[in-house]
């Protein structure tokens, strides 16, 4: 597959790549596993034509019938809705668009959380779109086939000051797991159905927020463990190539090393998500970029970080459609810790 939406980004905002500095500059973000868009084969076959036959030629006709019962329809639904995002952001940097919104750097890391990782590494020219496609379709049936057996339970999100104190006490009882630390205020817990029942019950008991997810399996956690020899056997057939950009790995909150072992590795380990943003603050970075859907990830940004911008590519479009007065509504957005 060839044209603009494969095309890499390359790191802006002086970073020499190996990580360490880029002060002022900004990281794009791409989502987990949420739910897709409405319109999603629309949107894809609209902005992205190419892909959307690529989508068709690897997973099927059905592919968009009911993404949300499927964990293969899903995953690579949500990826060509990303990768979307990413093309539309990535015609915006070649214009130089970015700076003309309000002189945003161009992004200098990228980072993903869960099933985005992979959308970071085609960003920054790590893999190629059709190997990522193909990669996403054999996560999403490993992972369908582990969620209908070994890894059938559930996960619940708790949200609110002391989320992180509550969920730790929760921990040391059978069958429970810590699968995402997502921001300052939310984590999300997985594991047997018994053990997210109890935990809900306490949750509850004790005032705190507490959201049941609407998977239905345990993921990010060890009873996953059945889906990795399909996942690994396709990482193992994949090409990845020395990223154009530093891509960060959920599973160590650092840059990526060897994307193969800490890409299997997310399937059964919890995303650190919350700490992957806090390094990124660390090393400089003032902007967050949220490819889509939705923008969860600048949430989860804006409610972790202090003294930062998060901004969608959805909001950069209308600064640039609408002028000043607008955008400034749209994206300055100063994190809380």
């Amino acid at each position: 597959m060839t044209g603009q939406s494969q095309q890499p980004l390359s790191g802006g905002g002086g970073n020499d790549h190996d990580g360490r500095s880029a002060v002022g500059s900004s990281a794009v973000l791409f989502p987990g596993q949420g739910s897709p868009p409405r319109d999603v084969a629309e949107l894809i076959r609209r902005e992205l034509p190419e892909l959307a036959d690529l989508l068709h030629d690897v997973a099927g006709a059905d592919l968009f019938s009911r993404p949300e019962h499927s964990q293969r329809r899903l995953q690579l639904a949500i990826f060509g809705a990303m990768m979307c995002g990413w093309s539309r952001l990535g015609e915006m940097i070649r214009a130089g668009d970015l700076e003309r919104a309000g002189g945003i750097e161009d992004p200098a890391f990228a980072a993903g959380h869960s099933l985005g990782e992979i959308a970071a590494l085609v960003a920054a020219g790590s893999i190629d779109i059709e190997s990522a496609v193909r990669l996403v379709h054999a996560r999403g049936e490993a992972m369908e086939e582990a969620l209908a057996g070994p890894a059938r339970g559930a996960m619940a999100a708790l949200v609110g000051p002391g989320a992180h104190e509550f969920a730790a006490g929760l921990l040391g009882g059978p069958g429970l797991w810590l699968a995402n630390d997502n921001s300052s205020v939310q984590v999300v817990v997985s594991g047997t159905e018994e053990a997210i029942d109890d935990a809900i019950e306490r949750a509850a008991a004790a005032g705190m927020r507490v959201v049941r997810m609407p998977m239905n399996g345990a993921g990010h956690s060890p009873l996953m463990a059945s889906s990795l020899p399909r996942f690994e056997a396709a990482l193992e057939r994949t090409s990845f190539d020395p990223p154009s950009l530093p891509v960060y790995s959920g599973v160590t909150a650092r840059p990526f090393t060897d994307p193969r072992r800490q890409l299997a590795a997310s399937v059964t380990s919890t995303v650190r998500f919350r700490e992957v943003l806090l390094d990124l603050r660390e090393r400089g970075v003032r902007t967050f970029i949220d490819t889509g859907p939705g923008h969860t990830m600048a949430s989860l940004a804006h409610k972790t970080l202090t003294g930062v911008v998060t901004v969608t590519v959805a909001d950069i479009a209308d600064r640039l459609a609408g002028g000043p007065e607008v955008a400034g509504r749209a994206i300055a957005v100063e994190g809380h810790a």
